[in-house]
């Protein structure tokens, strides 16, 4: 059988061919187109092509049919005349729950903290529903997000977000970010999750590090436009993370499109970057 691997340095991308025969090859599997110069790493990250591993929407769907203790699992709506905000109603959910962000653009006044939770989290049947700002997933943390945005632009006066920094945090590549998720395990289906460059440079859409297992499917990840709008890297990996990208986009990125830090594993069937 012949597969694609791909190791990558911060100067180029090198196609390697294994074959563990030298009889006619196989048909090529389905892979990823990638633009050469969108795909960078350092440190020995890996980059496997032709994975196919389970769709983040399945996880999702497992998730959302939990329940919490004996308790029937229940859906919270926000805004709402219960919940307020989005922030209320991430609060009030608790395991077994599928809280719903009704459609429009929902801006967050700081970062979104979830650690040592369960979360499944959907954005409106209709379409529509846009979340900005900053989520910090932490350890412990674990679930699933599908149908909707979630943007952050560097542009807006209103948040210092390039002050907000992660408590703690040394390592500056962890801190320009729309997505950081920090030794959980979580699964995007259906969403958009964007950045635009920021004031220090360097950012990205998602970052995923610490151990963290994160899978997509049928998304977008990285900038919002052209210009600045761009963002630095759509995705990053790092810290022995592992990320499984189905039937995903990445793209509008001024410098990578993945970039892989230090030994990680990345799956990707479908899409482009």
């Amino acid at each position: 059988m012949s597969a694609w691997v791909f190791l990558i340095c911060p100067a180029a991308v090198l196609a390697v061919l294994s074959c563990t025969s030298r009889r006619s090859p196989p048909p090529r599997p389905a892979l990823s187109r990638i633009d050469g110069g969108l795909v960078g790493t350092a440190a020995g990250g890996i980059l496997l092509l032709g994975l196919r591993e389970t769709p983040a929407h399945a996880a999702c769907q497992r998730l959302v049919r939990l329940r919490g203790g004996r308790r029937e699992g229940r859906r919270v709506f926000c805004p709402s005349a219960e919940y307020a905000t989005v922030r209320d109603g991430l609060e009030a959910a608790c395991k077994g729950d599928l809280t719903v962000v009704r459609q429009g653009e929902h801006r967050m006044d700081k970062s979104v903290w979830i650690g040592n939770r369960t979360l499944a989290l959907e954005g409106d049947p209709a379409g529509g529903t846009c979340v900005v700002g900053k989520w910090v997933l932490r350890e412990g943390s674990n679930g699933c997000v599908s149908g909707m945005s979630l943007v952050l632009d560097w542009r807006e006066p209103e948040v210092d977000w390039a002050g907000e920094c992660v408590p703690g945090e040394e390592d500056e590549t962890l801190q320009g970010f729309t997505v950081l998720v920090r030794g959980g395990r979580w699964g995007f289906d259906r969403c958009r999750v964007e950045a635009s460059s920021s004031p220090g440079g360097g950012e990205s859409a998602i970052i995923v590090a610490s151990g963290s297992n994160v899978s997509a499917s049928s998304s977008h990840i990285g900038g919002q436009g052209q210009g600045a709008a761009r963002v630095d890297s759509g995705l990053t990996v790092t810290g022995n993370a592992i990320v499984s990208l189905d039937d995903c986009l990445v793209s509008l990125c001024s410098s990578f499109g993945i970039k892989a830090l230090d030994k990680v594993r990345i799956a990707v069937a479908g899409g482009a970057v």
